[in-house]
């Protein structure tokens, strides 16, 4: 949904940065976690542009 890598995908997740989930041996990240990322994003964006 993001357009980035595994290895980024992987970094964001092991850093807090972006939620998941654990189920059998795979992690998934639910499109609202995407949504919360992004938001928190644009929010930092915004901020640091103000």
């Amino acid at each position: 949904m993001l357009g980035f890598g595994l290895s980024k995908t992987k970094a964001l997740i092991l850093s807090g940065e972006i939620r998941s989930v654990k189920i059998g041996r795979n992690r998934r990240i639910l499109p609202a976690w995407v949504d919360e990322y992004v938001a928190r994003c644009t929010s930092e964006t915004e901020e640091w542009a103000a």
